[in-house]
């Protein structure tokens, strides 16, 4: 297996394991002191360790034409938006629920990557992703009408049932 599919792989483990954590913080910390320490931690994290991989950090970006600088800032400002909305999104929704909505982020890719850097997708890539949105539209519709229990509503609903039947066998 190449090292690329590999890291590819790896990269929704630590993402998820990610968002775990995130969330249970959340619950005594706002999601954008959770995204700023995130961010600030990873960042550093990374530019400590890059010579360790043969990479010089400032030298990479001294080297960097003077005209592109301004998509390496959009870059972090852009993802750091992105954490942060994130973030806000999965304090108040199941993390289940919200995986299942960002799944939908390649069509966006797809329609960026068409526009900004005149990409086609193949055909089976097309159909692969119109599917796969079709199927997140439907799944979050789905539990929007009730009709898919979350977690947290499938929880409420068996303590619910479980006292009507307590009430409904105990002798009067």
């Amino acid at each position: 297996m190449p090292a690329g599919d590999l890291m590819l792989l790896l990269a929704p483990l630590f993402f998820q394991s990610a968002h775990i954590v995130a969330k249970r913080l959340m619950r005594k910390v706002s999601p954008l002191i959770v995204v700023t320490y995130r961010l600030l931690i990873g960042g550093l994290m990374l530019f400590v360790s890059s010579p360790l991989l043969g990479i010089n950090p400032m030298n990479e970006t001294a080297n960097t034409p003077h005209d592109e600088i301004h998509f390496i800032i959009y870059m972090g400002v852009g993802y750091a938006i992105g954490n942060a909305f994130w973030h806000c999104g999965i304090k108040s929704v199941d993390l289940s629920k919200a995986r299942a909505i960002m799944t939908s982020y390649p069509v966006v890719t797809v329609i960026l990557s068409m526009l900004t850097l005149r990409e086609k997708p193949s055909l089976i890539k097309a159909v692969g992703i119109i599917i796969t949105f079709i199927g997140v539209l439907t799944l979050s519709l789905l539990i929007a009408e009730g009709r898919i229990l979350t977690e947290k509503q499938s929880k409420y609903d068996s303590a619910f049932h479980s006292r009507c039947r307590d009430m409904w066998d105990s002798p009067r």
